[in-house]
């Protein structure tokens, strides 16, 4: 099964895993029971109508979806959340090289070398790419290095706030820290974007999903999208969209399947093929994450492959994804090898991928030269790896997704809003 250690209890330190039922896996990959689809819709229907109206109360259940709230409306930011956002905001970003430790008066005063310079940078340029009605905005506001700087040490200003024990202090703080962000330009429509460029930024900037982990990941995201709400009066999914309702109700735990479903469409799969770091789902999000800190990234790296692969619509890209993935996976000599349980999917795959170059050369040999689509060769179907896939997917329902779903759950108790 490759070098994966799903059970590592070190990477979430939770204490209480829940017991998870074994999902049938379809033979068709990523295809969903209807019911299931059914059923998943109306718990977000019904979720999405309680973000809609906060004033709504909901017991709490421990592993349901469902969350606390009041009729006052007041801010819950979860205690733990906060001093787990705090301890890797201190740690990885507010570092500063020792020779600047002693200047910190009104300001910082950094050199090109300090972690928080770096990390600033990398926020405005996500920021600057994604925020095209703010771009003049952050042109006409000085120098990038002092725009930087100033966008991020807000952050440092939101994680202090929300410190705070006092709520009519954090509500007005939160307000006087929109009013800012507004004269950068950033308003409603931008917090979603806001939050990626957030997380794009302290992975990069921290040294990757090792250091900036699911954990830390999940309570930022607690943390920033309670505070957007405040700040500018909205709802969560008017803020968020779907990527709240799959936060908070965690539909994406109900099966591997609907963790691995994504939009159909060329949409995703140029996302795929150009930005691996792109896509916005909170449940793809989390299980790469997941699957690169349990030393899964194989599977991981086998997915996007996969998902790439089903697609290509010609025969041709097929077939160099395939061997892509054949030499990547597959093979004795792969780097990320797999080691599935039934072999003979392996040995078909590669024996069809070698007669599709045999054939090639002979096409050739025939005189031949102008190879194209339409050509005789390289006759891949979208099929070729289902039996890999299902025996992949199979794998990591049986060694890796109860761990995961258990470290979500997990997390999500251990960060769970408390009413103050």
């Amino acid at each position: 099964m490759g070098n994966c250690y799903p059970d590592r209890s070190t990477l979430f330190h939770s204490n209480d895993s829940p017991s998870t039922q074994q999902q049938h896996h379809s033979d068709q990959p990523a295809i969903l029971n209807s019911a299931t689809q059914l059923a998943a819709k109306k718990r977000k229907d019904e979720l999405a109508e309680r973000l809609r109206n906060p004033g709504l109360t909901v017991d709490k259940q421990k592993h349901d979806g469902s969350f606390e709230s009041n009729s006052r409306n007041r801010p819950e930011f979860a205690q733990e959340a906060v001093k787990i956002t705090n301890q890797f905001w201190l740690e990885h970003i507010q570092s500063l090289t020792d020779e600047k430790k002693a200047v910190k008066k009104k300001k910082f005063f950094l050199s090109k070398s300090d972690i928080f310079f770096c990390a600033s940078v990398t926020l405005y340029g996500h920021l600057f790419c994604r925020l095209s009605d703010c771009r003049q905005i952050f042109l006409e506001r000085g120098k990038v290095e002092d725009v930087s700087i100033e966008l991020l040490q807000s952050i440092g200003q939101l994680l202090s706030i929300v410190s705070k024990k006092n709520i009519s202090k954090i509500q007005m703080d939160l307000r006087k820290l929109g009013a800012v962000y507004c004269e950068f330009g950033i308003t409603d429509k931008h917090y979603h974007l806001f939050l990626q460029a957030l997380h794009w930024t302290f992975e990069e900037s921290s040294g990757g999903r090792n250091v900036y982990s699911l954990r830390i990941k999940f309570c930022l995201e607690h943390i920033f999208t309670t505070s957007a709400k405040i700040i500018t009066g909205k709802d969560f999914t008017s803020l968020f969209g779907d990527r709240v309702l799959d936060f908070w109700s965690l539909e994406f735990l109900d099966s591997l399947d609907i963790c691995l479903a994504h939009p159909t469409g060329i949409f995703y799969f140029l996302l795929l093929k150009f930005a691996d770091m792109g896509y916005n789902m909170t449940r793809r999000e989390y299980f790469d994450r997941y699957l690169e800190q349990s030393f899964c990234v194989e599977y991981m790296s086998f997915l996007r492959k996969f998902n790439a692969f089903k697609g290509l619509s010609s025969h041709r890209e097929r077939y160099e994804k395939a061997l892509e993935i054949y030499r990547a996976h597959l093979s004795l000599s792969a780097q990320e090898y797999i080691e599935l349980s039934n072999q003979d999917y392996v040995d078909q795959v590669g024996f069809f991928l070698k007669h599709e170059l045999d054939n090639f050369a002979q096409y050739q040999s025939n005189g031949s030269e102008n190879e194209t689509d339409e050509s005789p060769v390289y006759l891949i179907k979208s099929t070729l790896l289902d039996n890999v896939y299902n025996d992949v997917a199979k794998i990591i329902e049986k060694d890796i997704w109860p761990q995961f779903v258990a470290a979500i759950h997990s997390i999500k108790e251990a960060t769970r809003p408390q009413v103050v």
